[in-house]
Formats: structure tokens, sequence, C-alpha cells
């Protein structure tokens, strides 16, 4: 797996949440991290959960960046199973993964079920593919690979600018 992991720029850390306000808060109050963007009620399409078609987890998600790191934070709030199920049941949380913007989606996800990793789950959002990767069993938390689209890209790109020169006012923030 490392020649993988050095192959692709992981730059996202995630984390399963019980309640996305009062995490964004904790990161805020202990870390200064933000701003955070969020979005509630989310749920992404074309679901596969361990290669079966499945309910997508709706799910709450915020995103800061703290020292060029993105720090992503998700709570889910259906009771279907889900990657973040998977390693984390309702009520409890923690590390979840790491995550990597890739260019050839379908090539690099092959890559990691040739060595083999198995996909627990695979969906889109927004029109853009993502999957979580097993990898806990090595690494303690999974990966998750997609592959944005520019728009997406730049949104992200201006969010990193944006939290190297915040002034510390207004941390929390819904998507519009």
């Amino acid at each position: 797996m490392t020649s993988l992991l050095a192959r692709n720029a992981f730059f996202q850390s995630c984390w399963v949440v019980n309640d996305i306000h009062a995490a964004m808060q904790a990161w805020h109050t202990a870390l200064g991290a933000g701003p955070f963007y969020y979005l509630e009620n989310q749920q992404a399409t074309n679901c596969f959960h361990k290669d079966s078609a499945a309910t997508s987890p709706i799910f709450n998600v915020a995103f800061a960046y703290h020292s060029g790191m993105q720090i992503e934070l998700i709570s889910q709030s259906n009771n279907v199973p889900s990657a973040y199920r998977d390693l984390y049941l309702a009520g409890f949380g923690g590390h979840h993964h790491l995550g990597a913007n890739v260019a050839d989606y379908q090539a690099v996800v092959a890559q990691y079920r040739e060595a083999g990793y198995q996909v627990v789950q695979e969906a889109t959002y927004n029109d853009q593919p993502f999957c979580y990767l097993d990898t806990s069993a090595e690494l303690g938390y999974m990966l998750e690979l997609f592959q944005w689209n520019n728009e997406t890209l730049s949104f992200m790109m201006s969010l990193n600018e944006e939290a190297q020169n915040w002034d510390g006012k207004s941390p929390f923030r819904e998507f519009s």
C-alpha cells in the first residue's frame, strides 16, 4: 500500500462526529480552525455499500482548513449501513479517513482493488464520484478517493486561501 499512498496526495482528514455544530465549535475553540463551511441534510446518489445498491446515508458535513490540511466533519443522521457506521456505531465517532482528489478516479480505484482493498462505499455527490476504501486493519481508518470537477476544486482552494488570511470572525458559515 505504501506505493499507492505515495502516488496520491492525501490532504483531507475527516472525523465522524455526533453533532456537527458542537464539533465545529470544539475544533474552533481548541485549535482555532476555521472558518467552517457546512451543509445539512445532504445525500449522495448512486450509492453502493459493499458492492450492493444501498440507501445513501443522510449526512451533515463541514469543511475548514487548518495549517493547509482540509478538516472534514461528518455526522450521519439516518440509520442505514454506511462507511461511517462500518467504523463507528451511532453515537460514537472518531477519525474516519484521509482523502485525496485524484485525476483518474476509475484507474486509481482499480489500483487499490487490485492491491486487495475493498471499496466499502461508492457514490456520487454533485455528479462527482467518490469512494471509501477499507484500510482500517492497516491504518485504523479508511481512505477516501474522489474526483472533483474544476468548480469544486477552485472553491476548495479558495477556502484554503481564506483560512490563511482569516480574521477569526464568523467561524461557522452555512453554504449558500
